[in-house]
């Protein structure tokens, strides 16, 4: 033992902040810190005692998970982290940054979709006809027809459709490329559009039937096609013009 550390044991150490000026003896306590939290006597790393601003030390500018400030996108505004967790959920969407989770949405009527974020649910309607009775959305089906002339009206939606009592007025044979149309008349075969007498032959053959409502009058043209073989030899049918209504 040096005379230093003797006089120090019988008279006691003389501090200057955490070290003896006498005989060199550190203690863990009243360390200067200097501007990266070292103390500047002794050399030691303090791990407790920062001066903290939310997560980051004042004093050196180390940053700690937690005391957080966390800004209007969830993002710390101190040291730039993004949270996934501890968001102010309202339902399914963060209030403070808007970001959205699958779960616990806000639903419509009959679980239609989420009132929050948009998401489609499962429905459950009480379908009645072709109308829910919780939340009032309708259907393609399961109306309720109520015929009157030729138009008929859905008792419960309101969705109306034609009705008509058609009969045959006539049945042609036509011969065409889709803008020609021939027609069988006698003994025959003229176009409807060039007025050209026996034109087309090799074309594919389709049929026309015209339809009148007893009702109202309204006439209805359809076209049947045929499978047909040209000259070659080649097998197909026809490209027909759209029907006339």
């Amino acid at each position: 033992m040096s005379n230093k550390q003797l006089l120090c044991r019988v008279f006691g150490h003389k501090w200057e902040w955490c070290k003896c000026k006498r005989c060199g003896t550190l203690k863990c306590e009243n360390h200067k810190w200097d501007d990266r939290c070292v103390c500047s006597i002794c050399g030691r790393t303090r791990d407790q005692g920062h001066n903290w601003y939310y997560c980051k030390c004042k004093i050196c500018g180390m940053k700690r998970d937690e005391g957080h400030k966390w800004d209007d996108r969830c993002v710390c505004s101190v040291c730039g982290k993004k949270r996934d967790q501890n968001h102010s959920w309202d339902y399914c969407r963060c209030r403070v940054c808007g970001q959205t989770r699958n779960t616990d949405h806000k639903w419509s009527l009959c679980q239609v979709k989420c009132e929050i974020c948009g998401a489609k649910g499962i429905p459950t309607h009480k379908w009645e006809g072709c109308r829910c009775s919780v939340c009032g959305e309708t259907r393609q089906d399961h109306h309720n027809w109520i015929k009157k002339d030729c138009t008929e009206k859905c008792s419960i939606c309101g969705k109306e459709r034609e009705s008509h009592e058609y009969q045959l007025m006539s049945h042609e044979v036509g011969y065409g490329t889709g803008r020609c149309y021939h027609v069988d008349s006698s003994d025959e075969i003229y176009c409807l559009l060039c007025k050209t007498p026996n034109a087309c032959l090799q074309y594919p053959q389709y049929e026309v039937y015209k339809y009148k409502c007893v009702r109202c009058g309204k006439i209805s043209v359809e076209h049947e096609e045929k499978e047909t073989t040209d000259k070659s030899g080649n097998s197909y049918i026809n490209d027909l013009p759209e029907a006339d209504t």
